[in-house]
């Protein structure tokens, strides 16, 4: 993943899957989710003093990512089957 402050670019083998982009005025970090230029999903992050978590929606369904994202160590939801860790 890489990008500026406001949009990230996720990529697999150098080519763009997916690009979040931030929203500018918000409480908690937010999110858009676009693949191919078009709304997917929404993403944001909760406000958790242990375990920092970020809720959202892709593609019409639930999308959790927990675990310790500082560390990198954490897993990808969606619909409540873990996709990736």
């Amino acid at each position: 993943m890489k990008g500026s402050i406001l949009n990230f670019s996720i990529q697999k083998s150098g080519n763009e899957v997916l690009k979040l982009k931030k929203k500018m005025i918000a409480v908690m970090p937010e999110y858009t989710i676009l693949q191919g230029g078009s709304e997917i999903g929404k993403i944001k992050k909760k406000l958790k003093l242990t375990k920092p978590e970020l809720t959202g929606t892709v593609n019409g369904k639930e999308l959790r990512i927990v675990g310790d994202l500082l560390g990198f160590d954490f897993d990808i939801q969606i619909g409540g089957a873990t996709i990736g860790h």
